[in-house]
């Protein structure tokens, strides 16, 4: 993800510091070798910043790391770097949570609480991975009540950024099985990363939770069509719901960020 975020960044003419342990592919940045977790490290770093995007976590549940040393390195690392950009009055943190918070996401296969799904829905963490998510957004917004800290938070599907990812959804978009509690929803990196610059762009006060998706479904067939016939435990979506649909709701990152998802699976299999 963080490729596509520091690819966008520096064509829109922002200065991009990357600290990481591995240098990225784009020269234009300036690479730091670091761990995010120090603050002896990167309180110098970000000095000279106005900004942060946060992407440095342990990006899913299960082996080959523990449940401890997942959430141990997702919270020390965004809690730091949170805490670090609020004492150094920074103007806005930008935080990739995840929809699997919502608790259908992240491979069980549960049902979710209800369709679609607004920012409003409640959270029920189901791994570990989304436990520590839940707990970073929390610690989010008592930092930026406490301390004046704009922090935008995303809630994100898959994120498609590898062209495997790109060739896994266009086998995805043909299966007319079971969608799972992922719903057969994505989000191309292209795109997530054209929000983390509208959130930087356009900060607004105080900490936002938005959802972000693809318009679409990765499905030929229509969504609704799959739940009944695969999922009949699953909420029913509205009865004019448009069949591909995402049922991930996306419109305050519309209103408020000026956002709007422009990678398309469609497009992607007209040209490839």
């Amino acid at each position: 993800m963080g490729r596509w975020v520091i690819r966008c960044l520096l064509d829109r003419g922002h200065n991009v510091v990357n600290l990481d342990r591995l240098p990225g592919d784009d020269s234009r940045a300036q690479f730091v070798k670091g761990d995010v977790r120090q603050r002896a490290i990167i309180e110098p770093l970000l000095r000279d910043c106005d900004a942060v995007c946060h992407l440095a976590e342990i990006p899913s549940a299960g082996a080959p790391f523990t449940n401890d040393e997942i959430y141990w390195n997702n919270t020390r690392s965004a809690s730091v770097l949170m805490q670090t950009a609020a004492d150094l009055r920074l103007r806005h943190v930008v935080y990739a949570s995840s929809c699997q918070v919502y608790g259908s996401w992240g491979g069980n296969g549960v049902a979710p609480l209800r369709l679609p799904i607004d920012e409003s829905c409640l959270i029920s963490p189901r791994n570990v991975y989304a436990v520590s998510k839940v707990a970073n957004e929390l610690f989010s917004q008592n930092l930026s009540e406490r301390q004046n800290l704009g922090i935008s938070i995303f809630r994100c599907p898959w994120v498609v950024a590898t062209e495997d990812d790109e060739r896994r959804l266009a086998r995805l978009w043909i299966d007319e099985g079971p969608v799972g509690g992922e719903l057969a929803t994505f989000i191309h990196g292209r795109d997530l990363a054209l929000a983390f610059a509208a959130a930087l762009e356009t900060p607004r006060a105080g900490c936002e939770v938005y959802n972000l998706s693809a318009a679409e479904v990765a499905s030929i067939a229509p969504l609704r069509q799959r739940l009944e016939r695969h999922h009949p435990d699953f909420p029913p979506l509205p009865l004019d719901w448009p069949d591909r649909k995402s049922p991930i709701v996306i419109e305050k990152a519309e209103k408020f960020l000026g956002w709007r998802p422009q990678w398309s699976v469609w497009r992607y299999l007209l040209f490839a």
